[in-house]
């Protein structure tokens, strides 16, 4: 009677160790992209390099490809994909 208890003691035990092992993590998802600088004043023919950065639902860091796009023809961007690019004011003072 013992032996049995033990073993079945032991299996209960096993299986509470194998429900407590499932993974609890969840799979990273993009929360935020924060662009840096934040804001800039180019003037006309002047350029500013521009950094995404993306973060998940936890704050942390994750790898992110951007496009980027500039709006109202007041300049460009070189390159269009990546973390970082450089943008080339075409209106201002």
């Amino acid at each position: 009677i013992k032996i049995k208890r033990l073993v079945l003691l032991g299996l209960v035990g096993l299986i509470v160790f194998i429900i407590g092992c499932g993974s609890t993590t969840r799979v990273p998802t993009l929360s935020t992209i924060s662009i840096s600088p934040s804001t800039a004043r180019v003037i006309k023919a002047e350029t500013q390099e521009f950094t995404a950065t993306g973060y998940d639902q936890n704050g942390n860091e994750m790898e992110i490809n951007p496009s980027w796009t500039v709006t109202n023809n007041i300049g460009s961007v070189n390159p269009t994909q990546g973390t970082s690019t450089t943008f080339t004011a075409e209106l201002g003072y």
